[in-house]
């Protein structure tokens, strides 16, 4: 017989409701057991089930990147049981939940839209000047269906002076 602990235990789990059968990638989970509950907090990573083994992401291109996002999920949640014990106040449920919180709205700051995705694309690549005018086409495309880009973002593009004068 297990003996119920005050204190939450952490693992990252991956695919625990047993999807993988599909095929498809699956999301790893922290799981955070206290008082004989169970609850599952998403990390955002999404992997193969070939690609999770001993709980760390191994043999893909973005491993260290994925890793270090799941350790960081982990290292907060130990953060806010080790304040919790220290000012002596119990581990809650909603401390948790406020840690998900700040890992998403992390996430959506750092994000970039498409709109701006392609341009830092465009400009990475360095194109030819023939390429350039079939970038500036769906640039000035994507600008006529509703997408804007600030003024101070159009100057980088030669091909679409016009935008400049309509904004």
């Amino acid at each position: 017989m297990r003996i119920k602990s005050k204190l939450p235990r952490l693992a990252l789990v991956y695919d625990w409701r047993g999807r993988s059968k599909n095929g498809g990638p699956q999301p790893v989970e922290l799981r955070v057991s206290m008082n004989g509950q169970r609850k599952y907090f998403p990390t955002g990573v999404k992997i193969m089930s070939c690609h999770w083994k001993d709980g760390q992401v191994f043999n893909r291109g973005d491993m260290a990147t994925l890793n270090e996002r799941l350790n960081v999920c982990l290292r907060r949640a130990n953060a806010y049981v080790t304040s919790c014990i220290d000012a002596g106040r119990p581990v809650e449920w909603s401390g948790f939940e406020n840690i998900y919180k700040g890992i998403i709205a992390e996430e959506e700051d750092k994000s970039t839209d498409f709109f701006e995705f392609c341009l830092m694309r465009a400009e990475a690549r360095g194109v030819a000047p023939g390429t350039r005018k079939r970038y500036d086409v769906f640039i000035r495309n994507l600008e006529d269906y509703g997408l804007y880009l600030p003024d101070r973002k159009w100057k980088r593009w030669t091909g679409l002076r016009l935008a400049l004068t309509t904004c």
